[in-house]
């Protein structure tokens, strides 16, 4: 029961007079690709399957009087599973009436539960593996994996990092035929939250007792489409970002690779974003100040915030990807 809201947390939210407290939520994080990222329904109860072409039918040159071999195109199929994320509110019915703003401590009880939410499926999108958890999904880095691997390794560049504090940066172009986030068959897309109110909870001992239940639920999975729209560079030392403008900068040409990263994409939509963690960015927001890098600016979207953006391709930020990643080989 350790996980139940008490009276020290009732406590805790209450401003001297009684009011609900406004709650500064200090482990926010910004996941900007949750914002970007090109959503459809799926086709299966919870998956979405994709038929790609995998062979092209054999085309001959024929001569007078000479016949020609049919052939034919062969197919292929992926399917891309989808996870219910889910997160349940509790509490005494007491503590709510206690409140003097009642609706106030319940949205104080319930706001934490959004940004986890998001969190955690934007670690997903990255990092989700069936191994690890079975009712999960495989997020982008079980498939760009290594650079020796078929078709995906093609798409996986390295910044030259050793270390075990490495760094990823992503380009992503999303598009329905590329790479997008769906949601099962039958279902809605978002987070849905369901209020149940009031109602009586069963104890292990036979017990019940009166409480307010919330439930969150986010159903989402990503699918490569065209493992051809996904470039990674990995073994971004951060260490080494450190050293940007000073005498011995040992930091990585990220800014070749990013030219490498935009020219392995062909046909790049205006939809292409890069990800990246806040150390990263922030060494892309410090190459900005040069004069030479023309290429690398800030500008404005649509929602009025101000990017970096690198030969036009918005630099986006995941504070996820401020994680210390393995070395890619």
């Amino acid at each position: 029961m350790a996980d139940l809201v008490t009276w020290k947390d009732y406590a805790s939210q209450q401003d001297p007079n009684g009011m609900a407290a406004r709650v500064i939520d200090i482990l926010a994080e910004q996941n900007d690709i949750l914002d970007d990222m090109f959503v459809i329904p799926g086709n299966k109860e919870y998956g979405l399957q994709t038929t790609q072409l995998a062979s092209e039918p054999v085309v001959s040159i024929r001569g007078i009087n000479q016949g020609a071999t049919s052939t034919k195109g062969t197919h292929k199929q992926l399917i891309a599973n989808a996870a219910l994320f889910t997160a349940l509110g509790l509490v005494d019915k007491e503590l709510v009436n206690a409140a003097e703003d009642k609706a106030g401590f319940r949205a104080n009880q319930n706001r934490p539960f959004i940004g986890a939410m998001g969190k955690k499926l934007a670690h997903e999108l990255f990092y989700g593996d069936t191994a690890t958890n079975v009712q999960s999904f495989y997020g982008l880095s079980h498939f760009y994996n290594a650079t020796a691997t078929a078709d995906y390794g093609s798409y996986v560049f390295k910044a030259g990092g050793s270390d075990t504090d490495n760094r990823s940066l992503w380009l992503i172009d999303w598009g329905e035929e590329s790479v997008c986030g769906f949601y099962p068959k039958n279902t809605v897309v978002g987070l849905d939250h369901k209020d149940y109110g009031e109602e009586l909870v069963k104890l292990d001992d036979g017990s019940y007792w009166p409480a307010y239940r919330d439930l969150f639920e986010w159903r989402a999975g990503i699918a490569v489409r065209n493992h051809k729209k996904v470039v990674r560079c990995a073994n971004i030392d951060k260490s080494s970002l450190a050293t940007i403008g000073s005498g011995s900068d040992t930091s990585p040409n990220l800014l070749n690779i990013m030219i490498d990263m935009i020219e392995s994409v062909s046909d790049l939509s205006p939809r292409a974003r890069f990800y990246c963690g806040r150390s990263v960015r922030t060494a892309f927001i410090k190459k900005a100040i040069g004069k030479d890098n023309v290429f690398l600016t800030m500008q404005e979207l649509t929602n009025k915030r101000v990017t970096p953006s690198f030969m036009g391709i918005p630099i986006r930020l995941c504070d996820v990807l401020d994680t210390d990643e393995a070395l890619i080989t």
